[in-house]
């Protein structure tokens, strides 16, 4: 289970991004007065996401993909090869990014099949992680704040709003509005 960070799936830290994560969705839908919210969980690992958003909001559709489906519920997809089967109101990528052989054109994708994007990335600025490091964790990215937000811009999203998680400054968060509709 070490594979993708399996292992580590139950940690606090895990639930924290899935905590503001839903809090960018609540406040998107609040401000749009949208009525239902339409989730694809990109890498949903253990669905807590699916959990957290079923307890805070009463119109919810959510459906998780993964690379290694954990349940019957999860469609497998491999987001380095695969489509989206369709539209989504909502697309999250939380501890997912690192793993993307071409995460620009994920991203350009991505534009297409959302109208909003929250993605969670373990950002280069607080120098935690090594070259050894990465090589170890599988990752094929590791950027900095602004290489994350210069690319999100360059790929059709509008940064809407971040959070930087405030005690070891490494996982940054976003959520973006497409450009493309």
């Amino acid at each position: 289970m070490n594979r993708y960070n399996l292992s580590d799936q139950k940690a606090t830290s895990w639930l924290n991004r899935a905590e503001i994560c839903v809090s960018f969705i609540q406040r998107d839908i609040q401000t749009r007065e949208a009525e239902r919210v339409d989730v694809a969980d990109l890498g949903c690992g253990d669905e807590k996401l699916e959990r957290l958003l079923a307890s805070r909001l009463s119109r919810v559709s959510y459906q998780g993909y993964d690379i290694i489906p954990q349940s019957r519920r999860v469609i497998a997809l491999d987001l380095n090869r695969d489509e989206l089967p369709r539209h989504y109101d909502f697309i999250t990528v939380l501890g997912v990014s690192e793993y993307i052989d071409d995460l620009r054109g994920f991203l350009v994708k991505m534009a297409g099949s959302a109208d909003r994007l929250i993605i969670s990335h373990v950002i280069s600025d607080a120098g935690v992680y090594d070259g050894e490091a990465l090589t170890r964790l599988g990752w094929r990215n590791h950027l900095s704040k602004d290489q994350l937000l210069s690319l999100l811009a360059e790929c059709g999203w509008e940064v809407l709003d971040s959070y930087l998680e405030p005690i070891e400054k490494r996982t940054f968060l976003v959520i973006a509005r497409s450009r493309a509709g």
